[in-house]
């Protein structure tokens, strides 16, 4: 493991466990603020499939026991790819429907209809 990519968070957020990987029961949690836990749905869903993908792809199994992924405001680097703790800006993580729903509704709305 390079040195830089040790990382620790310290924080009063809430997670949702994903499904164990298949074959090696790695620990898979999403982590995020206590009002933002609710978009974590879909993430806790793809995340494992992800991983999962990666080592049959690669034909090399994860080597740690977890894989935590947390969702920090104003992340200024993106993401970073840590050692068992992937960290995101919030809005390359979180997934809210209704707000992609309403936010295109109100895209088609102004976009097609203000212009006539």
């Amino acid at each position: 493991m390079s040195t830089y990519l040790v990382a620790w968070v310290v924080s009063d957020f809430d997670y949702k466990s994903g499904k164990l990987v298949e074959n090696n029961n790695v620990t898979f949690r999403i982590w995020a603020r206590k009002d933002a836990i609710n978009q974590v749905d879909f993430a806790t869903e793809v995340g494992p499939k992800c991983l999962e993908y990666y080592e049959k792809f690669f034909d090399i199994e994860y080597p740690l026991p977890k894989q935590d992924m947390i969702s920090i405001p104003d992340f200024s680097a993106g993401a970073m790819e840590n050692w068992g703790l992937i960290t995101y800006r919030e809005s390359y993580l979180l997934y809210d429907p209704k707000v992609i729903l309403f936010n295109q509704r109100n895209l088609f709305w102004h976009g097609n209809f203000s212009e006539i």
